[in-house]
């Protein structure tokens, strides 16, 4: 994608917004959270990368997006699903936003990660950072497989 608007969901300090913005200088992108800490951090860290011009940030809430129907073409979100309270109306509320083929990548983690995933994990970050992180996300996953099927 070269032109249009990118929304990232649950955008933290803003980093997926930058990259992206660092290679495409037509985009518009708007990254939001729930956290008003945390849109501070990622404005702040648009005026540090010279990005503040292009990449806006605000708070919001995915299960009600502060945005028209059909405005992006594109929504984006890296590990926050297991945080949003009502996934139905979430993904609901990310279609309503996109525009006629537009796409939606959720990227996350569940509570009920397989073994083979877990070991994958390992592999890939080492044994430290993968029981920290698998541990975080299932201490506080609001979201299981059964339960992301049901919502498809």
């Amino acid at each position: 994608m070269t032109s249009g608007k990118i929304i990232d969901v649950g955008t933290g300090p803003g980093y997926l917004p930058f990259e992206i913005a660092k290679r495409s200088q037509s985009l518009e992108i708007i990254g939001i959270d729930i956290s008003s800490k945390m849109v501070e951090i990622a404005n702040k860290n648009a005026e540090n990368f010279g990005l503040s011009e292009r990449v806006k940030f605000q708070i919001g809430d995915v299960a009600n997006l502060p945005f028209e129907d059909k405005s992006f073409e594109f929504v984006v979100s890296t590990l926050s699903f297991h945080h949003w309270s009502k996934p139905r109306e979430s993904l609901n509320e990310t279609h309503l936003v996109l525009k006629e083929n537009g796409e939606a990548w959720i990227y996350g983690a569940r509570e009920d990660t397989t073994k083979e995933v877990n070991e994958e994990f390992r592999k890939q970050y080492g044994w430290f950072l993968s029981f920290l992180f698998l541990h975080i996300v299932r201490a506080h996953s609001s979201v299981k497989l059964k339960e992301v099927e049901e919502i498809l």
